[in-house]
């Protein structure tokens, strides 16, 4: 997707939401995570996509390089996920498993293939949708062999994601529209539906949340041989991300950069609040909704859509929340182009000591600029970079200093 550079302009709620509190909010509310052997095995961390893992530690004061690995000839299609001693990195020509410890190569499935999309690894699996004819793949994590195989009516852009009642059913769409729940023990597809235009995000919490590039949301539940549409709802474009706080909220980010807090049950679909250009990608909690779309960081108040902070700057990546803080990435793309890891506070900078910059807690230079999105897992932070034209594009694991 391309990048595209923002200003905020205008906030839209029931009535009008004014600008507010972009210094910081002061006091957190959030605290650190303390595990270290954490995993991130979806694309947006879990079965409700939220980018958010309160319990995950990762480096808050400062980072070191634990390891980058040139992807040779390959760029990233996808944000890297975490699991089972590997990095699985999505390409546009292969998926490419690093070793966790090392950044070695392990494995690598396809070659000069159409894009893959995201994985998503449960229990020692990868499955992994293609832009072609393969639809769907299972593969083993350790060694990179194929399990199965089920062919799609078409390509896979979205990741595939688990129905959060257990991890019985995978969910599948496609660029023709068709929602799949797959078996994920034999890829036997046990369910079929359609949706109006290429399906662009999914997220399950209790049902099947669906986004599309025509700018739907739908909300699905199995029923008999199909899907029974619980409610759908038209937003202004190409659905970019969809992400469920463990409240309850259901928040939309879109490629034109309108954020939508949508409710769910009796109120079928309706508005909570919407912000105009307020980011493609989002992470979310119970409190806050973190936006980047290629300009600004902003952090959204998930009650209201107020502002509580934001920063200018080149944000491109998807964003991560860890504990108390938010890892991003972007850049300048092209020949002369640099990037960066950043990571911020979640109360956006504010009373909380020694901080550099706009309010940071540390920033990583990278060569090139780092896009689609950030994992943290294992006490580390993973980010891979698009290389300028033949220039190498990387991943970095980034350990506390």
């Amino acid at each position: 997707m391309p990048s595209r550079r923002r200003f905020l302009t205008t906030i839209s709620t029931a009535g009008v939401v004014g600008l507010a509190g972009c210094a910081g909010r002061g006091v957190s509310t959030y605290s650190p995570g303390t595990d270290e052997t954490t995993e991130w095995p979806l694309p947006a961390y879990g079965r409700g996509s939220s980018a958010y893992n309160p319990d995950a530690a990762a480096p808050r004061d400062g980072v070191t390089e634990r390891w980058s690995t040139d992807l040779s000839g390959v760029k990233p299609s996808a944000r890297p996920v975490v699991a089972a001693g590997h990095v699985l990195v999505p390409t546009s020509g292969a998926v490419v498993a690093l070793d966790l410890d090392t950044g070695e190569t392990r494995w690598r499935y396809g070659q000069d293939q159409p894009w893959s999309s995201a994985p998503v690894v449960r229990d020692g699996t990868a499955y992994v949708g293609f832009a072609d004819r393969r639809g769907l793949v299972a593969l083993d994590i350790e060694t990179g062999e194929e399990q199965w195989q089920v062919e799609t009516r078409g390509d896979i852009r979205a990741a595939p994601t688990f129905e959060t009642a257990g991890y019985n059913a995978l969910y599948v769409g496609d660029d023709t529209g068709r929602v799949y729940r797959i078996r994920p023990e034999d890829g036997e597809i046990t369910l079929r539906g359609e949706v109006f235009g290429p399906v662009t995000a999914l997220a399950h919490d209790r049902s099947l949340l669906v986004g599309t590039e025509s700018g739907e949301v739908y909300n699905l539940l199995p029923r008999d041989e199909t899907f029974a549409g619980q409610w759908r709802r038209k937003v202004d474009g190409w659905v970019t991300a969809l992400g469920c706080s463990r409240e309850g909220g259901i928040f939309v980010g879109t490629f034109r950069g309108t954020v939508y807090s949508l409710l769910d049950g009796a109120n079928v679909g309706s508005s909570r609040w919407t912000v105009e250009n307020g980011g493609a990608y989002l992470a979310v909690t119970g409190e806050d909704v973190v936006a980047t779309d290629g300009g600004n960081l902003r952090t959204l108040d998930a009650r209201t859509g107020s502002v509580a902070w934001e920063r200018d700057g080149k944000y491109d990546a998807a964003p991560a929340i860890a504990g108390d803080t938010v890892y991003v990435g972007g850049g300048e793309k092209g020949g002369n182009g640099t990037g960066f890891v950043a990571a911020y506070p979640l109360s956006g900078g504010t009373g909380l000591g020694s901080l550099v910059g706009d309010g940071r807690r540390w920033q990583f230079d990278t060569e090139s600029a780092v896009i689609e999105g950030v994992a943290v897992a294992d006490g580390a932070v993973f980010a891979a970079t698009q290389g300028p034209g033949e220039s190498p594009s990387r991943v970095y694991a980034l350990d506390a200093a």
